[in-house]
Formats: C-alpha cells, structure tokens, sequence
C-alpha cells in the first residue's frame, strides 16, 4: 500500500518457510537460523565409521582379525592343555586318582559359570556411564574382557606350575576353568560387533575351528608332550613323576597369555571405532 511493498514470508532452498517477522533480518542472520532450523531436524551426525560387513577374506586383512586370533587361540589351547592331562598331571604329582574327576568337575562347572557370567557382564559393562576404558567415549569395549581372561589365565598357569598340594592344584584348575569359559560367548560377541553380522555364521566358525585346532595341536599336544617326554622315566617314555613334568610348560603357557593380554589391549585400540559406534547407538 502506497508504493511500499509489504515483507512476506521468504521462501529458502530447502521448501521451509521463515515466519513473516524473520524475514527482516539479514542475510548473516538468515543463514544461522537456517542453520539451527536444519539441525532440528537431521539426526545426530556420527563421527565415526559407518557398520562393515566383512567376509572372511575380507576379515583376514584386518589387524583386529589376527589380533583376536592370536588371542582366542591361546586361551582355548590352555583350557584343552589343561582337559586332555588332567590325569596325567594328577599322577605325576602324585595324587590320589580321585583327584582327577573332581577337578575336571570344578573345571567344567567354572566354565559354564564364566560363559553366562561373561556374557551377561560385558553386555551390561558396554553402557557403563561412569566408567571410562581404552580408546571409547565411556563403558567397556568387549575386548576388554579378553584382556582379563588372558591375564586369569597367566594367573592359573602361574600357580599350576608351582602347585605341589591338592588343594592348590584343584584351585588353580578351577581358575583356569574360568578364563577357558569366558573366551566361548566373546568370539561369538566380539566377531559380530566388528566383522558385521551379515557373515557372521562363517566368521565365527572360522575362530572357533582355528582356534581349537592349532592350540590344541600345538600347546595340548606337541608342546605339552614334548615337555613330559623330556622328563620321563628312561626305562618308560608314557610315564613321569614330579613337577617338572609339566612345570615348564604352565610357565610357557602363562607366557603365551601374556603376549595374548597384550594383543588384547592393542584390539581394543584396532576395534574402537566399532564400539565407539555402540556408544553412538545407546546414547539418547
């Protein structure tokens, strides 16, 4: 009305429209409030890697992939070590044969335990708003729980190679039950979370399988063997008495869990970005 042109609404590139009573402002303010008009509306961006799904071949060229091997290897090759001689380190310290079934029965129970326990805590422990890990905003990365396995592991092997008494022995075989236990439900866990869950029946299998084969081929059998033929009785290879039967091998073993507690750690740093994602997803 007389000549003056009257503001109406100013219509911008994305079809939404300013109230009438913005349309005054000026070029700077409109690009602001266009700005904080835009982010209503977009999801919380994410500043981490987007979901991988992996195949087996794929999952090889990894480092988290051999990190994780590594690891699980050792720890289902100390528990199957520790199943497949139980007699034979019962008799060489000179136990009573009764010794035998009950610390494979207190092993089996802490391994079923350490499975449901294990799962049921790591789940709970990835939402942990007041605790802090490696490499991940707040809660427990999975691969933290390799970490103690092995380092309960080192612990069992520590004391089974100095164990001279019952009592410490089946304590001992108990607590190695323990970090034997915990390696079963994180492989399952673990594979999914960083590999992808599209290949995840064929990527599991393939760290179930290895894992079983080559720790039981090398620590159970020719690392365990070789080390009780050392000290055999000369007139009798399949029989030998004292601790030295399978003492070097506990402290070998223990050694190797520790290079696996080690490899877990650096998982962690190589998997962050999956479980910094899992922090994304549960944050409201």
């Amino acid at each position: 009305m007389n000549g003056e042109s009257i503001p109406v609404a100013n219509k911008i590139h994305n079809d939404e429209i300013l109230p009438p009573d913005e349309a005054l402002r000026t070029e700077g303010e409109k690009k602001a409030l266009l700005s904080k008009h835009q982010q209503s509306y977009m999801p919380k961006a994410s500043f981490v890697e987007e979901p991988k799904d992996l195949n087996l071949l794929q999952m090889l060229q990894t480092p988290s992939a051999w990190l994780m091997l590594w690891t699980t290897s050792i720890l289902v090759g100390s528990g199957t070590y520790k199943t497949n001689n139980m007699g034979e380190m019962v008799d060489s310290l000179g136990f009573p044969k009764a010794v035998t079934p009950a610390t494979i029965a207190l092993f089996s129970v802490a391994q079923a335990l350490a499975r449901v326990v294990t799962g049921v805590v790591s789940e709970a422990s990835l939402n942990w708003r007041n605790v802090h890990s490696c490499c991940v905003h707040y809660g427990i990365p999975r691969p933290f729980h390799l970490l103690v396995a092995s380092s309960i592991a080192v612990l069992a092997h520590l004391l089974l190679a100095f164990s001279t008494s019952q009592v410490w022995f089946v304590l001992a075989s108990t607590i190695s039950g323990i970090s034997f236990g915990m390696v079963w439900p994180l492989m399952v866990l673990i594979v999914g979370e960083i590999f992808g869950v599209t290949n995840h029946g064929q990527n599991y299998m393939f760290y179930d399988g290895f894992s079983k084969a080559v720790g039981t081929i090398f620590l159970s059998g020719y690392l365990a063997g070789t080390v009780y033929e050392e000290h055999a009785e000369p007139d009798d290879p399949l029989t030998c008495y004292g601790t030295a039967c399978f003492q070097k091998t506990h402290l070998l073993v223990a050694a190797f869990a520790l290079t696996g507690a080690v490899a877990s750690l650096a998982l962690q740093f190589t998997s962050r970005h999956a479980y910094m994602r899992i922090n994304e997803i549960h944050t409201p």
